[in-house]
């Protein structure tokens, strides 16, 4: 985290639409940093941002998210929140473990959990070493299921890293099917922008057998397009290994879910999520 992305997230968290605290749990992996709001006796929702982003993602969300459950906004390590500046593992349980120690951190013993991107590989291998744990399962534009077009993110990242905030608001245009507009670019690209390539990830391919383990409830968002996960090769595997999938493919989007069709994915979300 920069000067710049530092100063974003505090106006985040100062503009934050519900009544919020910040917790820091320790971890093996350093410690993480928690947005939580919501009524405390409300159902717990884990909320896991994409990568190169933070918790403050989900700012346009939280207040519905929050009118019905206890949410906690988690920055995942080595991205551009508050947690320790590590890289994360990429092999084994190591990162649901992870998550596992930071829910016993803020003393959540069950959870829904809500991936997206780079979140969502993060979710399933939780949900899959951990099942008991979670309720529900809600992915948006999940990695994990298939390979990421790496080649032409890395050009554009690369592109990027040299060409400074014109390469980054780019390389967002091209992850998007609408046009973005001045503060959703200004999110997006700084905190890209303060992403270390020393603890930047690509979410690998997860096994058959991992996915397998996903027993829960669990429903998928997809655009029709997207820039690192082809939505027929998510949708066809996803549908052949997880056994309890719902998958909704969302109109005029692609990988930025959240921005090209957030009433349309709030929509279906909530329907999954509430009783």
């Amino acid at each position: 985290m920069n000067a710049a992305s530092d100063a974003l997230y505090e106006r985040a968290l100062a503009n934050w639409p519900q009544p919020c605290e910040t917790r820091f749990i320790d971890t093996a992996l350093g410690q993480a940093h928690v947005i939580v709001s919501g009524d405390p006796a409300a159902p717990a929702l884990l909320l896991v941002h994409g990568a190169g982003l933070n918790a403050t993602l989900w700012a346009r969300q939280i207040a519905e998210f929050s009118a019905h459950f206890r949410t906690y906004a988690i920055d995942l390590p080595g991205q551009t929140g508050r947690s320790a500046r590590v890289r994360m593992p990429t092999r084994g349980s190591a990162m649901a473990d992870w998550v596992a120690a930071v829910l016993d951190g803020l003393g959540v013993q069950q959870t829904m959990v809500l991936g997206a991107s780079l979140g969502g590989w993060v979710s399933l291998l939780f949900a899959a070493h951990h099942p008991e744990r979670v309720r529900k399962l809600a992915l948006l534009v999940p990695g994990g299921i298939v390979p990421a077009k790496i080649v032409g993110g890395l050009r554009l990242l690369a592109y990027a890293a040299l060409s400074g905030r014109p390469g980054y608001e780019r390389l967002y245009g091209a992850m998007s099917y609408h046009e973005l507009d001045a503060d959703t670019l200004d999110l997006l690209a700084t905190s890209t922008q303060a992403q270390s390539l020393r603890t930047a990830i690509a979410p690998p391919r997860l096994s058959n057998d991992v996915l397998r383990r996903v027993t829960m409830p669990t429903l998928i968002l997809v655009g029709v397009r997207d820039f690192f996960f082809p939505p027929d090769q998510v949708m066809a595997r996803a549908r052949s290994l997880l056994p309890d999938v719902t998958i909704r493919q969302l109109p005029e989007s692609d990988h930025l879910l959240l921005r090209d069709q957030p009433e349309l994915m709030m929509q279906e979300l909530m329907a999954f999520l509430t009783p």
